[in-house]
C-alpha cells in the first residue's frame, strides 16, 4: 500500500509541475504578445509625430514663403508708380519664387523626413 501511495502521490506531483509550467509557458506568451503590441504602438506613435513634425515644417516653409511673396508685391505695387521696371522685376521675382521655391521647400522636407523615419525605422530592427 505505501508503494501505491508513493506512486499516486509522485503523479500528482508531476501533474502539478506540468500544469505550473503550462500555466508559466501560457503567461510568458501573453507577456511576450503583450510587448509585441506594444513595440507596434510605440512604432506608430512614432510615425504619426514624424508627420506632425514634417507638416509644421511644411507649414513654416510655406508661410515663410508666402510672407516674401506678399512683402514683394506690396513693394512692387508701391513701384508701379516710381520705377516700373523694378516693380516689373519685383512681380517676376516674386512669381518664380512662388513656383519654385515653395513647392521645393515642401518637397525637400518631406523627402529628409521620409529618409530619417527610414533609417530610424532601419536601426529598431537591428538593420543598418
Amino acid at each position: 500500500m505505501d508503494a501505491r501511495l508513493g506512486t499516486v502521490l509522485a503523479l500528482v506531483i508531476v501533474a502539478f509541475v506540468m500544469v505550473l509550467m503550462t500555466s508559466a509557458r501560457g503567461a510568458e506568451q501573453r507577456r511576450d504578445e503583450a510587448e509585441a503590441r506594444q513595440r507596434e504602438a510605440d512604432e506608430q506613435l512614432a510615425v504619426v509625430a514624424e508627420r506632425e513634425r514634417v507638416a509644421r515644417d511644411v507649414h513654416d516653409v510655406l508661410g515663410h514663403s508666402l510672407t516674401v511673396m506678399t512683402v514683394k508685391t506690396e513693394l512692387a505695387g508701391r513701384l508701379v508708380d516710381i520705377d516700373p521696371e523694378r516693380a516689373k522685376a519685383e512681380l517676376a521675382r516674386t512669381a518664380l519664387a512662388g513656383t519654385s521655391g515653395v513647392g521645393r521647400g515642401a518637397v525637400d522636407g518631406r523627402r529628409a523626413a521620409h529618409f530619417r523615419t527610414c533609417a530610424r525605422s532601419s536601426r529598431r530592427r537591428g538593420l543598418r
